[in-house]
C-alpha cells in the first residue's frame, strides 16, 4: 500500500522453476504484482518486453483481487498475455497514459470490477485491445478528451456480461470488430471513432459496432467509416437506442450501414443517423 513502482525495465519473467515434492515445473510470472487487497500505489514508467521469444510474462501489469485506488500510468508493456489486468473487485484504479503492444490475449483486462478509468491509452497488436468482462458496473472506457487509441486487434474494445459502462471519445481502428457488446446493458457508447484502412486486414469480419443479446444501450455520435459493417445487432438484443451517428462508406466486402439480424426486439431508434459515401 502506498507504494511507488517507477522506472524500471522488467523482460523475459515468463519461465519460474519450481520445486516441490521432487517435481520440477514451469509457470508464468508477472512482471509486476500488485497483490491482493494493496491500495493506493503507483506504478509508473516502467517497461515490461520479451527479449527472447517463448518468454512471455503472464501479466506485465497485474492487479490482484481486492486492489482498489491504484495508479497504473505511462507505462510501456509489449510481448505478453495480458499487457494489465485488474482481477476481481480492484476498484476506483486508474490506467492511464500506456502504451501495449503484442499481447496474445489482452492489451487491458478488466474483471468483475467496477469505478475503474481506462483512460489514454495506446494499445496495438493485441488479441482484444480492451476487455471488460463480467460482471462490472461504472467503468469509464475512455470519457471526452481523454479517449484511447486501439489498432490492429481481433476486437478493439469488448464489453461482456456487464452493465453501466462507459465507452466515450476512443479511435478504434483496423479491427476485426470495432467495439463489441455481448450480454451487456445499458451501455453508453458515444462520441467514438471506427475505421479501417484498405489492406490493414481481412475485410470479411469488419464491423464497427456489434451489439449481440444485449438490452437498452445508447450507441450515439459515433463516426463509423470505411468498415464492412457499420452497425449490427444480433441474437436478443433489444430497446437499444441508435441516434445521431455518422456512418459512412461502409461497404467493404458487401457490408452495409445498420443491420438488424436474427431476433432483436423491442424498439430501435434510429434516429437522425447520417449515412452516405
Amino acid at each position: 500500500t502506498n507504494t511507488t513502482i517507477s522506472g524500471n525495465n522488467i523482460s523475459d519473467t515468463h519461465v519460474i522453476a519450481m520445486n516441490w515434492d521432487g517435481f520440477t515445473f514451469t509457470s508464468g510470472g508477472d512482471a509486476i504484482n500488485v497483490g491482493y487487497g494493496s491500495n493506493s500505489n503507483t506504478v509508473f514508467n516502467n517497461t515490461v518486453s520479451t527479449v527472447t521469444p517463448g518468454l512471455e510474462a503472464a501479466v506485465g501489469i497485474h492487479l490482484n483481487p481486492g486492489c482498489n485506488t491504484n495508479n497504473v500510468l505511462s507505462n510501456r508493456i509489449s510481448g505478453c498475455n495480458d499487457g494489465v489486468r485488474l482481477d476481481s473487485g480492484s476498484n476506483g484504479n486508474v490506467v492511464r497514459s500506456n502504451v501495449i503492444s503484442d499481447c496474445m490475449a489482452n492489451g487491458i483486462a478488466v474483471w468483475q470490477s467496477d469505478n475503474n478509468d481506462i483512460l489514454q491509452n495506446s494499445v496495438y497488436n493485441c488479441g482484444t485491445g480492451i476487455d471488460v468482462n463480467a460482471p462490472g458496473c461504472q467503468n469509464e472506457i475512455g470519457r471526452s478528451g481523454a479517449g484511447n487509441t486501439v489498432h490492429n486487434c481481433g476486437e478493439g474494445i469488448k464489453v461482456s456480461n456487464s452493465w453501466d459502462e462507459y465507452v466515450v471519445a476512443n479511435t478504434v481502428y483496423d479491427c476485426g470488430v470495432a467495439i463489441y457488446l455481448t450480454g451487456s446493458n445499458n451501455i453508453w457508447v458515444q462520441k467514438n471513432v471506427t475505421f479501417f484502412r484498405v489492406g490493414a486486414v481481412d475485410v470479411g469480419n469488419l464491423v464497427g459496432i456489434w451489439v449481440e443479446n444485449s438490452d437498452n444501450n445508447r450507441l450515439g455520435a459515433n463516426n463509423i467509416k470505411n468498415n464492412a459493417m457499420g452497425i449490427q445487432l444480433t441474437g436478443d438484443s433489444g430497446w437499444n437506442e441508435i441516434r445521431a451517428n455518422d456512418i459512412r462508406s461502409n461497404n467493404l466486402g458487401g457490408g452495409g450501414g445498420i443491420m438488424v439480424y436474427d431476433t432483436v426486439i423491442g424498439t430501435n431508434v434510429r434516429s437522425k443517423n447520417k449515412s452516405g459515401n
